[in-house]
């Protein structure tokens, strides 16, 4: 009887060590099956890289800044114009593939065309920071995230610069820079 006791258990450790050897492959095939299906049912969105990095080796070369702004018959500025202003100018830092900044950018355009239609003395420009100008622009200025905004006081060229934490609108960017200036 006793030989049969350790038999069964014997053998039941058996089919225990087997059955969790068992499940971990279960586990493995489901796990690949899952990737497998995700690669061929996930909408595929060109290679990966954004547009706007392709263009940065063609415009690694290039000390001109004016493909980093809206383009001027759109009613925007070339950076060098910007950078060289004294106006008080609000200017949002932003990066093409960001989320938050493709929702704030149509508002912050119907802003910045609300001022130029209203004949203000303050710009409001946008810079596109993943160009290398770009870049270099927004790492003087401490730029690390997407939006940023940053008031001017006296343009681009002076000293004077505030970071603008009001609220993504309209209402929210007059309120900062009347109590700005």
């Amino acid at each position: 009887m006793a030989r049969a006791s350790a038999i069964s258990k014997k053998l039941a450790k058996s089919v225990s060590s087997k059955n969790s050897f068992n499940f971990v492959w279960i586990i493995i095939i489901v796990a690949l099956i899952a990737i497998i299906l995700f690669a061929i049912f996930y909408p595929r969105r060109g290679s990966g890289i954004p547009e706007s990095f392709a263009n940065c080796a063609m415009m690694a070369d290039q000390d001109d800044y004016s493909q980093l702004m809206e383009a001027p018959e759109q009613g925007g500025s070339s950076l060098s114009d910007v950078t060289s202003s004294s106006q008080p100018t609000l200017v949002m830092f932003y990066a093409p593939w960001c989320g938050f900044c493709k929702q704030v950018k149509p508002d912050f355009e119907a802003f910045r065309q609300k001022l130029m239609a209203e004949g203000s003395q303050v710009r409001a420009e946008m810079i596109d920071c993943t160009t290398p100008e770009g870049k270099k622009v927004s790492s003087k200025y401490g730029v690390n995230g997407f939006p940023t905004f940053k008031f001017f006081k006296n343009g681009m060229a002076g000293k004077s610069v505030v970071d603008c934490n009001a609220p993504r609108e309209e209402r929210g960017w007059r309120s900062f820079i009347s109590s700005a200036l």
